[in-house]
């Protein structure tokens, strides 16, 4: 369970991470 809300925090940050370089 835990590695499972690990990866799906890690793919937020990612997901993040994309829509601010979109935005640059």
């Amino acid at each position: 369970q835990l590695n499972a809300t690990t990866i799906v925090g890690q793919t937020g940050i990612l997901r993040n991470n994309s829509t601010l370089l979109d935005k640059l």
